[in-house]
């Protein structure tokens, strides 16, 4: 694949969506930015896909789109933010680049697995019960003030 995008103008670092490191960026570096945008989008993707919060999941894709653009335009300078080891593993597949590969991986994998241990040990939404949730209760005798309102109108067929 390499000697079909060799030619290609900026088929190098900055070419075809490859990510490398800034030259001013160091190794701990990278992997610190990779680190904290792959923590931040597990973390998002854990709190609006919590099945103890359904009603969540209505903003659920706007959440997750709107990190991974944000995390995107933040890095981007520094690190190509990769924020998934498959991007860069297939960019560097075709570009034969593999310098500094190591940070694509381990960074957003140990972010996404901190993000996993911190939300699931302190910010998981206890479970509840579907029967005594006040959203779905059923209606009591108490509850009929409407009606007795709509009966009350004088002129009123019934």
């Amino acid at each position: 694949m390499y000697v079909l995008v060799k030619d290609v103008s900026g088929a190098g670092p900055l070419g075809l969506g490859h990510t490398n490191l800034n030259k001013d960026v160091s190794d701990l570096q990278g992997l610190g930015f990779e680190f904290f945008l792959g923590f931040v989008l597990v973390l998002v993707v854990f709190g609006v896909t919590d099945e103890n919060k359904p009603d969540s999941r209505f903003i659920a894709p706007l959440a997750i789109g709107l990190t991974v653009t944000l995390g995107h335009l933040g890095v981007v300078s520094y690190t190509g933010s990769s924020m998934n080891p498959a991007r860069t593993f297939g960019t560097a597949v075709v570009t034969g680049i593999w310098e500094n590969h190591w940070v694509y991986w381990a960074g957003p994998i140990l972010g996404g697995v901190a993000a996993a241990l911190l939300y699931t040990l302190f910010f998981a939404a206890p479970e509840v019960d579907s029967h005594s949730s006040e959203k779905y209760r059923q209606v009591q005798q108490s509850d009929d003030k409407e009606v007795k309102t709509f009966y009350s109108i004088p002129d009123h067929p019934m």
